[in-house]
């Protein structure tokens, strides 16, 4: 619901997940970024011990201009390094590179 026709979502690493959002300004991945988050963090999961479990999204977001030199790794490494940003930094904090 939050992503277009052409965005690409997909499991990255066992506990993170990629989104590829073509033609996005940093601005707009943002605004993406919030409506995702806001749907996952409304998931929860009742624990047989009746404790309730809320799962709570740590975000790292980047851009890449549509010409860049940079490779799939470099862009990648980007996102890591926003990611690990953001966990350093609190939970629900989106850490922006360009």
């Amino acid at each position: 619901q939050s992503l277009r026709p052409y965005d690409w979502a997909g499991r990255w690493q066992t506990r993170e997940f990629l989104l590829v959002l073509p033609d996005t300004t940093l601005e707009q991945a943002k605004v993406v970024e919030k409506r995702v988050h806001e749907q996952i963090s409304a998931i929860g999961l009742l624990l047989p011990d009746g404790t309730w479990f809320k799962v709570e999204p740590t975000t790292g977001v980047i851009e890449a201009p549509p010409h860049t030199s940079l490779t799939i790794e470099q862009l990648l490494e980007e996102a890591a390094k926003a990611l690990h940003e953001s966990r350093a930094q609190a939970r629900r904090h989106i850490s922006p590179t360009s």
